[in-house]
């Protein structure tokens, strides 16, 4: 039988340099996909487990750090002691954390590079003796992709608890690392941004003081920040309790809040771990049996922090080996049983009391046994929407999908959109779709149902209008004209305050494009909210026809062949002007309106039949007249 010590989780990470290519290409939120095991597997959690072959590697009981890009892909993993890369080659050893450490080795990326990762290492406490916390800093595409060590053994706080835990920073892009010193109770909050480890921690006293005896197990201790980074829960097997603080990811003060003696503590069952449930709603707390006793009697309780901190017992006779619990992407809590080839899962910790639906053994992990530990990441990876939604614009469909969909019957879906014929939806899959009838503020409403029994949950969903169309304001009929002989050019301008543009024909992407020859034309911009709009003009040459008689007696009913004036599109002509002179140059009639022309009549009285002279000058509408004005001239032939 192969021997699992340690498993842990390779989270998938948002790259905060978004770029234009992909900064509007809809992607589900980017989770843990990987758990990576050390005797020989790689389960994958997306929705269902899977198990593959991997290296062995690890050989400790208790934590772990890991990372991997934002693909899901590894990228280096580490026990406290030793750093392996993506292929499970050791690229540095001798790290000054503990194995023994609950949680020996935390990564934080660097936030503005992600090939660089600080690497945060905790050491046990032996007698009245430890190393404290150190950092390393890690550049992962160095030496040909393998891996580097750049710093090493960088000390951040001596005589420090063995924890660790992080969170995202609530208005900076960066991070914060919380451990914990030993002899007080002190917290130590130090930023990490850009320009790495901040060496001006935040330091709030508050909470229990942890002693620097080894003998009383009270260093044997447990730090996780809530998925949200609004809490924080601290953990301490000698004192017999767990507490539970307020953190200000603004300034990193942390605050207590409760503070709790679990009744099922003797003097060897104390508190081991601790898990947030994805809402921060829940805590999950098991406590083990510090002895050799076997079978054990470890307890996995739930506390409900909306309901004065009530409590359920989860497990029963069967699952007293739990040892530790750990929020999953897939919105479940897993928990490890000690010498056993079998995980448990708790399938919507969101939910009270027994409906939190504990399952016993609920993973087979193919004959490779858990032990005592579970991973060490930043928490906030897992602050993953319970549904996800990929649209926000006007017109398109929104596609909704519920993270966790165990235990659920069905959905009852309320759009919240009053206006639509389609505004409530019952699906069985955990997704729905719906086109809101109009951009604005909307809350969407969906109800989980399993049994007799109900969840209400609510998300607010904003739908952006779609940029204007600014082409078709500035031409009415989608139509623009330009002089054939390739005179003049029309001067496009799309919307202002876009993110992007790009015009077609020609490829550019300045706000503005000029048109030099007939054809389609058209621009589609994208707003700031990813938003798209495309607005095509068709550009017509400029072709105006001119009559070269009229007949007053004409008997068609247009008046075509009776009234002489230019057969050219309104829309295309600006500045318009004919004029009409006889033989001797006097100027028989004059029209600003291209839509009036002259009847062959001189102050109401029919001028004789002849031929007449006109002249004609206007601009095309819109265009920049290379040559001046556009000039015409030429006879007409007048007859009754």
């Amino acid at each position: 039988m192969k021997q699992l010590l340690l498993f842990f989780f390779v989270f998938t990470l948002v790259n905060t340099n978004i770029n234009a290519q992909n900064r509007c290409s809809y992607q589900k939120p980017r989770h843990a996909e990987n758990w990576l095991f050390s005797s020989n597997v790689w389960l994958t959690i997306n929705g269902s487990a899977s198990i593959r072959s991997m290296p062995e590697n690890l050989k400790t009981a208790n934590g772990s750090g890991v990372y991997s890009d934002e693909n899901g892909e590894l990228v280096v993993y580490s026990d406290g002691s030793k750093i392996w890369n993506k292929d499970h080659e050791i690229i540095y050893q001798g790290l000054l954390g503990d194995l023994g450490s609950m949680q020996p080795a935390l990564f934080i990326p660097n936030p503005d590079n992600n090939s660089i990762l600080y690497l945060f290492t905790s050491d046990i406490l032996m007698g009245q003796s430890t190393v404290g916390t150190y950092y390393y800093t890690i550049d992962v595409t160095a030496n040909s992709g393998e891996g580097k060590v750049m710093s090493m053994d960088n000390s951040l706080l001596a005589d420090a608890v063995p924890v660790l835990a992080a969170t995202r920073h609530s208005s900076e892009n960066a991070y914060w690392v919380v451990t914990h010193q030993l002899g007080n109770n002190n917290f130590y909050a130090y930023k990490v941004n850009n320009l790495g480890i901040s060496n001006s921690p935040v330091i709030s006293s508050t909470g229990s003081s942890i002693s620097p005896d080894g003998n009383t197990n009270e260093a044997i201790s447990y730090l996780k920040f809530s998925p949200k980074g609004d809490k924080l829960a601290f953990v301490s097997f000698g004192k017999g309790l767990f507490e539970i603080f307020n953190f200000d990811s603004e300034t990193g003060k942390i605050s207590i809040v409760k503070q709790i003696t679990p009744s099922f503590v003797t003097d060897i069952r104390r508190p081991y771990t601790i898990e947030f449930s994805p809402d921060g709603s829940k805590i999950y707390l098991t406590i083990i049996n510090g002895s050799t006793q076997s079978p054990r009697d470890n307890v996995l309780l739930q506390y409900d922090l909306n309901n004065d901190y009530s409590v359920v017992q989860l497990n029963e006779t069967s699952s007293k080996d739990i040892m530790a619990v750990q929020l999953a992407p897939d919105g479940k809590i897993y928990a490890t049983r000690r010498d056993n080839t079998y995980m448990d899962i708790i399938e919507n910790p969101d939910r009270t009391g027994v409906d939190c639906n504990f399952k016993e053994m609920g993973l087979f992990l193919d004959g490779v046994k858990g032990f005592t530990g579970l991973p060490n990441f930043v928490s906030s990876f897992l602050d993953i929407k319970p549904i996800d939604f990929d649209t926000k614009c006007h017109g398109d469909t929104t596609e909704f999908k519920v993270l966790n969909n165990s235990n659920t019957e069905s959905i009852l879906w309320d759009f919240g959109d009053e206006g639509s014929e389609n505004n409530t939806l019952t699906t069985t899959n955990g997704m729905a779709s719906h086109v809101f009838s109009e951009p604005g503020d909307y809350v969407v409403t969906y109800t989980e149902n399993n049994g007799t029994k109900s969840w209400t949950h609510q998300i607010p969903v904003t739908i952006y209008p779609l940029p204007e169309n600014n082409l078709r304001q500035a031409f009415p009929n989608d139509t623009a004209f330009i002089m054939k002989d390739g005179s003049s050019s029309i001067q496009l301008w799309a919307q202002e305050g876009m993110y992007s543009y790009e015009w077609t024909p020609g490829g550019t992407t300045d706000i503005s494009y000029t048109v030099t020859a007939p054809g389609e034309c058209s621009v589609t911009v994208e707003d700031m909210n990813c938003c798209r709009l495309k607005s095509t003009l068709f550009v017509e040459e400029f072709d105006p026809k001119i009559p070269n008689a009229i007949k007053r007696s004409s008997t068609l009913s247009n008046d075509i062949n009776r009234v002489f004036k230019p057969l050219a599109p309104p829309d295309g002509v600006a500045d318009y002007s004919m004029k009409i002179f006889n033989k001797w140059g006097q100027m028989l009639f004059e029209s600003n309106d291209l839509s009036i022309g002259w009847d062959g009549k001189v102050n109401s009285t029919n001028a004789p039949e002849g031929i007449y002279l006109w002249y004609i000058t206007l601009n095309v509408a819109r265009n920049q007249m290379n040559k001046g004005m556009f000039k015409l001239s030429g006879t007409v032939m007048l007859l009754d």
